[in-house]
């Protein structure tokens, strides 16, 4: 019955099982807190568990107690089948030649000729279309959403301009590493500045867009690069804040909400949509699909796939689903490039149903699972653990719907990696192949 108050037992007790299932973990060191199973895990308390527990008026208004526990059964089942992929399936060891590559980064000189050389392929197309206006520029980075990136800010359906300017996120990716470079006294002070202006400009920029995610994702590789030159007691320490940060940034995300479309912060706002409200567009999804709307059969996941290809090049190109459900859960949108989340359990039922929820999770626990094994040889590099941390920050992101261009930054700044250890890592393959090893140097 509509309008009755929803019942929120099954939605407890799901939250006391994740609970649980991330106690088990941490029992063990806080710092596994540090990974991609329990930053998902996490995920699923933040974008869908969270709301469910609070039961907002738009929830007892717009849904039966019914369609209420359905849309708490299937996070279940999600969260089940994601643990499941993750603890039984065995990761591809092809995660390892990544590793190698980034321990590499160990020895400075590696490392200051990745920071130089992704700043300025990142940094060209920055001078090329808005050095001339720079006034203008640095005022789309401070004025938020509402000017975002000034003489370079990007059109949504992009032309070659748009796709040039793609080259900055070999700049916007530095940002951990680059920290890495600025915070070793044993380098020259000129390049130590050079690589701090670099983090500077990544940050202004991720705060420029406006957006949560580009934040998080620059934020916090910069704040494990930081973390994890401390000595293991203080790491553990730090470990702590994560609770309050993680209100703090809650109330960051009303800030950025009510005060976007005027360019400020408004803190202390009001609101009651701030972005991780999730659950009710799962309820929202299982509600009218099937039924009212036909279910879609891997077109949101293709989008994002050949989100990539440059739109000049593929006129025809999908837009980003984002925008066709927009137009579903808000006809008026049509036509002004307004997109809506639709989170990524919704997604998986949008797309194929149940079947897409058991599929989707296991095989995103086992994703996750494979970037794990990254993170054990993380744990022993500084430089490994910044590159770590982007990904976790991805899939943190991705809990509010499955946006491939959140792993961009990572993507690009890995290209410039394999380029400048492309000779050392062919002489470790050899050393392998021959009997021998080749150590990278730790910092």
């Amino acid at each position: 019955m509509l309008g009755a108050e929803l019942s929120g037992f099954y939605a407890q007790l799901l939250a006391v099982v994740v609970g649980l299932a991330l106690a088990l973990d941490l029992r063990h060191d806080l710092l596994r807190i540090v990974s991609a199973r329990n930053v998902v895990l996490c995920g699923y308390l933040s974008w869908y568990l969270l709301e469910a527990l609070i039961i907002p008026e738009a929830l007892n208004l717009g849904y039966t107690q019914s369609e209420y526990d359905f849309g708490v059964f299937l996070l279940g089942l999600s969260i089940t089948c994601f643990l499941l992929g993750y603890h039984k399936l065995p990761p591809t060891r092809a995660i390892d030649s990544m590793a190698i590559r980034l321990s590499l980064l160990e020895q400075p000189r590696h490392l200051w000729a990745v920071t130089v050389s992704a700043a300025l392929i990142g940094l060209a197309p920055v001078l090329y279309y808005g050095g001339l206006n720079l006034i203008d520029t640095v005022r789309g980075f401070m004025g938020m959403h509402r000017s975002w990136g000034g003489g370079i800010g990007r059109a949504q359906f992009g032309q070659v301009r748009d796709a040039m300017l793609m080259l900055e996120l070999f700049l916007i990716g530095l940002a951990g590493l680059a920290t890495v470079y600025a915070l070793r006294r044993d380098e020259p002070a000129w390049k130590r500045t050079f690589a701090a202006l670099v983090v500077t400009y990544a940050v202004l920029r991720a705060y420029g867009t406006g957006t949560r995610s580009s934040l998080l994702i620059t934020a916090i590789p910069i704040a494990m690069a930081v973390v994890w030159r401390l000595p293991l007691h203080y790491r553990r320490r730090l470990i702590l804040l994560m609770v309050p940060l993680g209100f703090l940034f809650y109330e960051y995300s009303i800030a950025v909400v009510a005060g976007r479309e005027r360019g400020i912060l408004a803190w202390g706002a009001e609101t009651q949509y701030v972005g991780f409200e999730m659950f009710r567009e799962l309820l929202f999804i299982t509600k009218y699909f099937p039924g009212s709307y036909e279910f879609v059969w891997g077109q949101s996941y293709i989008a994002e796939l050949v989100n990539p290809i440059p739109r000049f090049l593929w006129e025809s190109k999908p837009p980003r689903f984002g925008v066709t459900y927009a137009a579903i859960v808000a006809p008026g949108s049509v036509g002004t490039g307004y997109t809506a989340a639709y989170g990524i359990v919704g997604e998986m039922y949008m797309n194929f149903g149940i079947v897409g929820i058991l599929l989707v999770s296991t095989v995103g626990g086992w994703i996750c699972r494979t970037w794990d094994r990254l993170g054990e040889v993380a744990f022993q590099y500084i430089t490994v653990m910044t590159f770590y941390a982007m990904g976790l920050a991805g899939f943190f992101v991705i809990g509010r719907s499955f946006t491939f261009p959140v792993f961009y930054q990572a993507i690009f700044v890995f290209l410039a990696v394999i380029v400048v250890t492309q000779r050392e890592y062919t002489q470790h393959l050899a050393a392998s192949r021959a009997g021998g090893e080749i150590a990278p140097q730790r910092s």
